[in-house]
């Protein structure tokens, strides 16, 4: 069996850090695969996602596809694809020009029509191919979702939101840390990988293991409903380097 999973960072991961665990490679190791490719890209959009999906998914019998928002640039030039996510949240000299007029140039709207088409389009190549394919969305989809057979997960960014450090005596949420880590322009960097801690990265592997495994069908998942660690040690320890460092 081959494996390919896309989409955004909360598929992607660096691996730099043999501490730290991540989802795509803990999935990889479990199933008994000849081949994995791993296209999850940090920053991107929808679209981007969907282009290499295009291009490489016939390699594959199983898919695995995470769905970012979709209030991202769906276009950007070539070596700014990781900016798409920056829709005026920070300075970023790759997307100022374009933030700067960006509710002239394109509309909410738009960007959930092409959204849609873009999940309607997934599904159809995935029955068509007879590819086994499971949904990941990073929230609840703000656009329609054609009916389809294969199993769907919602919410993920909710279990990473919901993630917390104690760190210098203090207990806040890791997504707060990552706030106050920006040093002016400086792009925000959270120490996880695909945005989960360790233990969550295994609960998420172990889950879609499962799916898969057991081919299941016509299934709608809120991942909020499942039991999910909020506290990781190694996490809290990467995030005082991070500041010790500074």
């Amino acid at each position: 069996m081959k494996l390919g999973i896309f989409g955004d960072s909360f598929a992607s991961f660096s691996g730099k850090d043999d501490r730290f665990v991540n989802w795509p490679t803990l999935l990889s190791n479990k199933l008994n695969l000849t081949e994995t490719g791993f296209y999850g890209r940090s920053g991107t959009s929808h679209w981007y996602s969907f282009l290499q999906f295009k291009e490489h998914f016939l390699k594959y019998d199983v898919i695995v596809f995470c769905h970012t928002m979709s209030m991202r640039w769906p276009v950007l030039p070539e070596g700014s694809e990781g900016a798409a996510w920056n829709i005026g949240f920070i300075k970023d000299k790759r997307v100022d020009l374009y933030n700067s007029i960006r509710k002239d140039i394109i509309s909410e709207d738009l960007l959930n029509f092409l959204c849609s088409n873009i999940f309607r389009e997934i599904n159809s190549l995935c029955k068509t191919h007879n590819k086994y394919l499971v949904s990941i969305f990073t929230s609840e989809p703000l656009y329609e979702l054609v009916k389809t057979k294969y199993p769907i997960l919602l919410n993920l960014e909710e279990i990473s939101r919901s993630e917390r450090i104690r760190i210098h005596g203090q207990d806040k949420k890791i997504v707060d840390m990552n706030k106050e880590l920006i040093i002016g322009d400086k792009i925000p960097n959270d120490l996880r990988e695909c945005h989960l801690n360790n233990h969550n990265n295994i609960i998420l592997s172990n889950l879609l293991y499962d799916i898969i495994d057991k081919k299941v069908f016509n299934t709608k998942i809120n991942l909020v409903d499942f039991k999910w660690e909020k506290y990781d040690i190694t996490v809290d320890k990467k995030y005082e380097e991070s500041i010790n460092n500074r």
